[in-house]
C-alpha cells in the first residue's frame, strides 16, 4: 500500500482570551453536490466549532475536485476576511472507496483524488474519508429531536449502529464502540453494490430489462451478468425503474409528467419522478416507481440489519428519503416497507 507522508504544513493556532483555535474545512462530497464549511474550532472545548462560512457547489461545472476546493477557499477567505495561510487542515467525506488517503469517485467522472498531492498543491493538511464514514461519525452527535423514528425499539448501550442512504448512489456504513477509547468508530462498506434480488415477477422483468441496457446480449445470457441494488435504489435507480415501467405499461403513461421528465436533464429527472408520484401515488407509473424504490430500500435496510446486527440503531439517510418522508408515515406503506425482518 501507499505510505502516508508527514503533514505538509505545521498546524498554526490562533490564541486569545477565549482559548486556542484552529481553522479547518469540512466537506461532504457526493456525486451531485459538494457541501463545504469553514470552521473555527476551540481546541479547549468538545464543541464542534463555529461555522464561519459554508456553501454548496454543483459538481457538474468543475473538472476536478481540487478545483472545487480552490473555489471554496477563495470564496471563504473573501467572505470572512481570514487569510488562506490561516486555514491549515481539511477533511473531506467523499463518495467512493478510500485507500491510503486516495479515492476514485463512484458516480462522477473526475480524476482520482489524492489527499497527499492536494496537501502539496494547496498547502494544507488534507484527510480523505468515505462519505458514509463521515455521515456515520455524525450519527453520534445527533440529539433526539434530530431524528424521526420509523420503527421503535430499545437500543443496546454501545451496540453496533448502521446507516443506509440513497442519493446519487446507495451508501452503507456501520459503527462499533471502542471500549478502550470510549467512543464509536465508523467503518466503510460498499454494500450498495451488492446484488439486487427481485422479490416479484415485475421486479424480475425489470432486472432483466436493466441488465440488457448495461450488457450486450451475449453477456446477458451468461449467469455472471448482474446488477446491483444501487441500480434501483438511487437517483439513477428511480430513472431505471420509471423507464422500465413506461415501456412495460405505455397506456399508463401520464403525458404531462412524462413530458417534464423528457425535458429534464439527468440530475433533475429523479425530482420530476417524485413530483409526479406525489401528484398520484396510487395510480401513476411515477407513483409505482417510488413504491418500488421504497420497497427495495426497505429490503436493503432489513438486509443491513441482518449483516451488521445493529442493536444500537439503524439509521436511514441520503438525499432522496427526506423528500419522501410522508410515505414513511402513511400506513400501510410504512408497515409493509419497513417490516422488521
Amino acid at each position: 500500500g501507499k505510505a502516508l507522508s508527514a503533514p505538509k504544513k505545521a498546524i498554526d493556532y490562533v490564541e486569545d482570551e477565549e482559548g486556542v483555535y484552529t481553522y479547518t474545512i469540512a466537506g461532504d462530497i457526493g456525486g451531485t453536490n459538494s457541501r463545504m464549511a469553514l470552521y473555527k474550532t476551540n481546541l479547549d472545548s468538545d464543541d464542534l466549532g463555529e461555522v464561519l462560512y459554508s456553501f454548496k457547489y454543483k459538481n457538474a461545472p468543475f473538472d476536478s475536485f481540487t478545483s472545487v476546493v480552490k473555489r471554496f477557499i477563495d470564496d471563504a477567505t473573501k467572505n470572512t476576511g481570514i487569510s488562506t495561510e490561516d486555514i491549515n487542515s481539511a477533511a473531506f467525506a467523499i463518495a467512493g472507496p478510500v485507500f491510503a488517503n486516495t479515492v476514485k469517485f463512484t458516480n462522477l467522472e473526475w480524476p482520482i483524488v489524492d489527499g497527499e498531492e492536494m496537501s502539496e498543491t494547496l498547502g494544507i493538511n488534507i484527510e480523505i474519508i468515505n462519505d458514509f464514514v463521515g455521515l456515520s461519525q455524525g450519527l453520534v452527535t445527533l440529539e433526539r429531536d434530530d431524528v424521526l423514528v420509523i420503527n421503535k425499539g430499545v437500543p443496546v448501550e454501545n451496540g453496533v449502529k448502521c446507516c443506509v442512504g440513497a442519493g446519487t448512489g446507495l451508501g452503507e456504513a456501520f459503527l462499533t464502540y471502542n471500549r478502550d477509547l470510549k467512543q464509536y468508530e465508523a467503518w466503510p462498506s460498499e454494500g450498495g453494490h451488492s446484488d439486487f434480488v427481485p422479490r416479484t415477477q415485475e421486479q424480475l422483468e425489470m432486472a432483466h430489462w436493466i441488465r440488457s441496457r448495461i450488457y450486450d446480449k451475449e453477456v446477458c445470457q451468461n449467469l455472471g451478468a448482474r446488477i446491483s441494488v444501487e441500480r434501483i435504489c438511487s437517483g439513477g435507480g428511480l430513472m431505471n425503474t420509471y423507464e422500465f415501467l413506461r415501456q412495460r405499461y405505455p397506456e399508463k403513461v401520464d403525458p404531462y409528467y412524462d413530458a417534464k421528465y423528457e425535458e429534464a436533464d439527468a440530475k433533475t429527472k429523479p425530482a420530476v419522478i417524485t413530483d409526479g408520484a406525489f401528484a398520484d401515488m396510487d395510480n401513476s407509473l411515477m407513483g409505482r416507481t417510488v413504491k418500488i424504490f421504497l420497497s427495495t430500500l426497505g429490503s436493503e435496510v432489513a438486509n443491513a440489519g441482518l449483516k451488521f446486527l445493529p442493536l444500537g440503531g439503524v439509521y436511514i439517510a441520503g438525499g432522496i428519503v427526506p423528500k419522501l418522508i410522508e410515505r414513511f408515515l402513511a400506513p400501510p406503506e410504512s408497515c409493509d416497507i419497513f417490516n422488521p425482518e
